[in-house]
């Protein structure tokens, strides 16, 4: 396929293909016909989607390349299959492994979460103890803005 073709299934333009192969995050065309006459393949096509992938993903170029380089596109995808689980009736919960930080921070994680529920408008009701976590973090950045020991929730 020509580079038009292979910009068309990637659904990218042209110039992002002629980019991502002068950055070598996709390999060059088989120019033995001439240059003008490249040919590209299911390999271009795969390393391209994988590119795209790992961006949605939220990943740098230069996390990308750390990860794909002189590795083959299938066996990076391998390692970024997502584990799927249903948390609650219309929530469910996807994670890649290969991505997760090892530093990850799950106060944090759990805080943001809370934060798109609410975003969403999803009540809290019935969560009674999500809701005492979020009052036991609520109290305690009240008390160290005060200056004061933070309190410690009976329970």
């Amino acid at each position: 396929m020509d580079i038009k073709e292979l910009a068309e299934l990637a659904a990218m333009p042209v110039r992002n293909v002629r980019y991502l192969i002068a950055q070598k995050f996709v390999d060059g065309p088989d120019t033995s016909a001439g240059p003008v006459n490249a040919v590209y393949t299911e390999r271009h096509l795969e390393q391209l989607r994988l590119y795209q992938s790992l961006r949605d993903a939220g990943l740098s170029q230069q996390a990308i390349r750390a990860m794909t380089e002189e590795r083959e596109p299938s066996e990076v995808a391998q390692r970024m299959q997502e584990v799927a689980r249903h948390v609650a009736p219309g929530i469910e919960m996807r994670i890649v492994p290969a991505l997760v930080p090892g530093d990850l921070d799950r106060e944090e994680l759990v805080h943001r979460i809370l934060g798109i529920l609410s975003d969403l408008g999803v009540s809290k009701k019935g969560n009674a103890n999500v809701d005492a976590q979020d009052e036991d973090r609520r109290s305690a950045g009240e008390d160290e803005a005060q200056g004061r020991r933070p309190r410690q929730r009976r329970r």
